[in-house]
């Protein structure tokens, strides 16, 4: 179709297509910036556990299914009963910075009676579940200045 200006015939401008702009380009550097920080966290991550896992040994006993001394890279001991590889029985694990489990280990966690106290000086003597605090028991703050005793789950002082 043409359009007429003081009777001279020009033709329609043609319809300009639409022009798509490019807003991702933005998001797509963030996305290959992210993938790339996730690597390399990753290959940190595995590499550390590789150095954890060497420098942590067995070095008396057996700490598969039996009785055994077991250090770990950062200091940490555990002597006592294993079953399958996990600490299982009656067992003292200590931590490098000074803190102490004394008790019982079901599938390579704090379970039944036992007593741990901190560096410290803080004590808690009582019934565990799963690493927490779960039954009766006992915590006394170093000072001896207060003590909650009687019934904890999940770690927290119901009554």
């Amino acid at each position: 179709m043409l359009a007429t200006n003081n009777n001279i015939y020009l033709p329609m401008p043609a319809a300009t297509p639409s022009v798509k702009h490019e807003t991702k380009p933005f998001i797509k550097k963030i996305k290959k910036w992210v993938a790339a920080i996730t690597l390399l966290i990753t290959v940190c991550c595995l590499g550390f556990f590789i150095i954890w896992w060497i420098n942590s040994e067995c070095v008396q006993g057996d700490c598969v299914n039996g009785v055994g001394t077991y250090t770990w890279s950062d200091g940490d001991k555990y002597v006592g009963e294993w079953q399958d590889e996990k600490k299982h029985g009656q067992g003292t694990y200590t931590t490098a910075n000074g803190d102490k489990y004394v008790g019982e280990y079901k599938n390579g966690k704090s379970n039944g009676q036992g007593t741990y106290t901190w560096s410290d000086g803080d004590k808690y003597v009582g019934e565990w579940q799963d690493d927490n605090f779960n039954g009766q028991g006992t915590y006394t703050f170093a000072d001896g200045s207060a003590q909650k005793s009687g019934l904890w789950k999940n770690g927290k002082f119901v009554e």
